[in-house]
């Protein structure tokens, strides 16, 4: 007989052991040549079967010998000479604490005699914590893994084992290692999953969230993010300046997280900062402008979403309040009525009384929602005449108003919005001989507006 040609399929031309049956399977051509020989070789399976799907592992008794529902995992767990012989292989396992870099899912072997991928899910098993589907030549590769930094403890992963190739269904060996963390527990702080929960937290206590009023710098090491967030409330006793700020540092490599800081209400930001860089592991947000009073910090992770770690395993918290500092000597001054009550021309007085020649007063403090002044002039004003208001933009913006004896008709006011100008002023030019109020408010006070 002529062989026109051969063409030999081994599928494990180097791999005997573990073999069940070896199927020869040849084609011929018309005039009686071999157009192809395959060599089939199937494998005995492994102790793991059933575990052909997540149901069927779902199905399986947790930890229990040669269950694929491994149960809880802690350290380095291998499982040598499993077996592809179907269509996938699953796996179940819990973690015990939240996972970093040095914990992983593996799979290995002879990239000579097959080619596998790895897939690992999250609880509901079709979000992915990862994939590793590398294609590589029979010289280098050999390996799949998938980091489980970040992933939450207390949760069920699936890890699936497919072939690459439906050329290559069959891997008679292969290894399956997982590294988990240790067993472990929450940080001291927890219950503080929800505002509620913290604002029920005795205000100031030893590991409580509320840490109640702060006058200096507080800085909380070895928080972990093992939940959906982290709430932790504080109040201050003065108004924030560039020098007061809340900070989260973590390393970026175990995960990605978020800060937002609230305003009393919990819903009003103060701001919030969410970079994404691969080498940044800081998040911050200014106190700048901030009156006295409560705020809520919330730390999330950036997403849960496939890909991304929904946790981390340490974090640090630091708050940098304003030193305690009441109000100005001007107060009570929040409204007309109050300043029409004070004493005209008395010391610390908001009532200032007949102005004859130019005053001004410094350390004046915005720390309510507005600042009013009285004052009365003994003739009509000229452009040398003016009301003007100066401080460091990047401390705040604060707008100014002039109004006539009825306090509602106003002269003019000065709101100007600009990132480098610290100055607001209103012209008495040809206003007549009278009594004037001035209003000081801030410019918004909207969310990220300080």
């Amino acid at each position: 007989m002529k062989v026109a040609s051969l063409v030999q399929r081994l599928t494990r031309p180097r791999h005997r052991s573990g073999a069940r049956a070896v199927h020869r399977r040849w084609r011929f051509g018309l005039q009686g040549e071999v157009l192809e020989h395959r060599l089939l070789l199937t494998c005995t399976e492994d102790a793991f079967e059933e575990n052909d799907t997540k149901a069927g592992v779902d199905a399986r008794a947790g930890g229990a010998a040669n269950s694929p529902n491994l149960g809880t995992v802690t350290g380095q767990l291998v499982f040598q000479n499993l077996v592809l012989n179907d269509s996938a292989d699953w796996y179940k396992f819990v973690l015990a604490d939240v996972a970093t870099t040095a914990h992983a899912v593996e799979v290995s072997f002879d990239r000579t005699l097959g080619d596998v991928d790895l897939y690992v899910y999250r609880a509901d098993g079709t979000t992915r914590v990862g994939e590793s589907t590398r294609y590589s030549s029979s010289s280098n590769g050999g390996v799949e893994t998938v980091s489980l930094a970040g992933e939450l403890s207390q949760q069920s992963y699936y890890v699936r084992v497919v072939a690459k190739s439906s050329n290559e269904p069959v891997l008679c060996s292969y290894e399956l290692s997982i590294a988990a963390p240790q067993p472990g527990v929450d940080d001291a702080y927890e219950d503080n999953d929800t505002k509620t929960v913290v604002d029920g937290r005795a205000e100031g206590a030893a590991n409580s969230p509320n840490f109640g009023v702060l006058t200096s710098p507080i800085s909380i090491q070895n928080l972990k993010l093992d939940d959906a967030a982290d709430v932790y409330r504080f109040q201050t006793a003065g108004v924030g300046t560039t020098d007061h700020q809340v900070e989260i540092s973590f390393d970026r490599t175990w995960g990605d997280i978020d800060l937002y800081v609230y305003r009393s209400d919990g819903s009003t930001r103060v701001e919030e900062s969410t970079r994404y860089s691969s080498n940044s592991g800081v998040e911050t947000v200014s106190l700048a402008g901030e009156l006295t009073g409560v705020f809520y910090v919330l730390v999330v992770a950036k997403s849960t979403a496939a890909r991304q770690p929904p946790g981390i395993a340490a974090y640090s918290l630091a708050i940098t309040p304003p030193p305690a500092a009441p109000d100005d000597a001007y107060e009570e001054n929040d409204t007309k009525g109050v300043v029409d009550a004070r004493t005209e021309g008395a010391a610390d007085s908001p009532n200032l009384g007949l102005l004859t020649s130019p005053i001004s007063i410094s350390n004046l403090k915005l720390d309510d929602a507005a600042d009013w002044y009285k004052f009365q002039t003994a003739g009509v004003g000229t452009t040398d005449h003016q009301v003007e208001i100066s401080f460091d933009r990047t401390w705040g913006d604060i707008d100014l108003y002039v109004y006539r004896s009825d306090g509602s008709t106003r002269v003019e006011e000065s709101t100007r919005y600009s990132s480098n100008s610290g100055v607001e002023t209103v012209s008495l030019a040809g206003e007549l001989s009278g009594v004037f109020y001035v209003l000081v408010v801030a410019k918004s006070t909207a969310a990220r507006q300080p």
